[in-house]
């Protein structure tokens, strides 16, 4: 992991899957925020270029994490609608392959709740991931 000789995280990457974030916050205005966007579509899922926050849930998170790491590298993986929507375990599992596959990173902050699945090929999705 990519940390500093004192034990802490500065300087590591961390994936946050969240809502988005919105840099309208005076803390973080000036950051250059990376991430994409996850679409739920007919056909499944998509990746974008939008991050917007519209529940404010993952900026808060983002604040957080820069307040606590202001030196991490922060990549914003924001969930289809989870405003509308709630969460959903096959968008979580679709979002980790997507990271496994496509980001390096040291870490993934994950701040969301599913509360019942029943699909045991998606669990064990997950917990294969995990």
């Amino acid at each position: 992991m990519v940390c500093s000789e004192h034990g802490g995280m500065d300087n590591c990457r961390i994936v946050m899957v969240d809502s988005g974030v919105s840099n309208v916050h005076k803390k973080i205005s000036q950051d250059n925020i990376r991430g994409v966007g996850i679409e739920h579509t007919k056909e499944g899922y998509s990746v974008s270029g939008d991050i917007y926050d519209w529940a404010d849930h993952g900026t808060g998170i983002y604040g957080i994490l820069k307040e606590h790491n202001d030196k991490a590298d922060i990549f914003v993986v924001r969930l289809s609608d989870c405003v509308n929507n709630g969460n959903d375990l096959e968008e979580l599992v679709y979002i980790l392959e997507f990271i496994y596959n496509n980001i390096v990173c040291d870490l993934i902050n994950i701040s969301i709740s599913i509360s019942y699945c029943n699909n045991m090929t998606l669990l064990k999705r997950l917990k294969r991931l995990c």
